[in-house]
């Protein structure tokens, strides 16, 4: 079975003017229930296409990208 990568997600695929990268898991961080064509197009496959919010909290996930690498 072959890793997920950023260009396996539909909405990049699909260029979706809502579509906003987690960094960590590539889906989709703006998918939002109330919105039509999230639920139509991401929302068939969440596990794929949508990123789950609360493992991956904002404050988390900017921490981890902003932290340095430091070899030792």
């Amino acid at each position: 079975m072959k890793a997920k990568s950023p260009q396996d997600v539909y909405g990049y695929q699909s260029q979706c003017p809502n579509f906003q990268q987690c960094p960590l898991c590539f889906g989709c961080r703006n998918y939002d229930v109330s919105v039509v064509k999230c639920v139509e197009n991401c929302g068939t496959d969440k596990k794929k296409n949508v990123c789950n919010t609360e493992k991956h909290k904002a404050e988390l996930v900017a921490k981890f990208i902003t932290k340095e690498a430091i070899k030792i």
